[in-house]
């Protein structure tokens, strides 16, 4: 139940909060959230004066269908973003099809707090539910500046976050009021549950194969128009 702040040398303002992560095979109603995964240890990969990497290992059962996970995150002094990895293995002898989502209620600026909080991506902002195909950019995020359809002024912090998608390409990333749906055109206006996903679905893993999904996340300076602007995302070769 980690989040994420940034201090501006006076003030500390809300960037993200605990991610929300549901794993579900295509043939099985049952969704696994982190709390329904089996703990099975964790480890340094690395721990040096400029960059942390630590991995963990968990399993995960759906209808009998045996799953692993392993996820590696990677701090680096200086980034203003996380690395992070999950990968999943099919430990059944049959092939399995699954889907993957991971998306926050980021509470941007003040935590605990939605209000301000309206979508942005690289060709600009959104302030309804949305679904975006991932043709329109490899980021999106949040950026607490208000909504004005919502009857928002720009009365708040102006912090941003976003996340970058580095493979596989997900299938869409939509905004939302909820996660469990999206109607097109509905303001984003929840006090407290404006969230963001990405969706990854119907991946096929055949008996002991991998997939990796990897991605960065963290705050999003502000660019020469005054708007958000993500980093460039360096990626180190294993």
């Amino acid at each position: 139940t980690s989040g994420m702040g940034f201090f501006d040398g006076q003030n500390w303002f809300h960037i993200w909060c605990a991610a929300n992560e549901g794993f579900k095979l295509a043939d099985s109603d049952k969704v696994l959230s982190p709390v329904g995964w089996k703990y099975l240890g964790s480890r340094k990969v690395k721990d040096t004066y400029d960059e942390v990497v630590i991995e963990s290992e968990h399993e995960g059962e759906i209808d009998g269908t045996r799953v692993t996970m392993k996820r590696t995150a990677s701090f680096r002094a200086w980034d203003d973003y996380v690395m992070m990895s999950v990968s999943f293995t099919n430990q059944d002898d049959v092939p399995i099809r699954y889907s993957f989502t991971y998306g926050d209620e980021p509470w941007v600026g003040r935590y605990g707090s939605s209000s301000g909080d309206i979508g942005w991506h690289k060709n600009g902002i959104v302030s309804t539910e949305t679904a975006l195909s991932p043709a329109e950019g490899k980021y999106v995020g949040f950026w607490d500046y208000g909504n004005v359809f919502a009857g928002e002024g720009h009365n708040f912090s102006g912090y941003a976050d976003f996340i970058e998608w580095l493979s596989p390409t997900p299938s869409y990333v939509f905004f939302s009021n909820d996660f469990t749906c999206c109607t097109v055109d509905k303001l984003i206006s929840s006090a407290d549950k404006r969230v963001l996903g990405i969706v990854w679905n119907d991946i096929t893993l055949e008996p002991g194969e991998s997939s990796e999904h990897s991605f960065a996340f963290g705050i999003a300076r502000t660019g020469p128009n005054g708007m958000p602007v993500a980093p460039v995302i360096e990626v180190k070769k294993k």
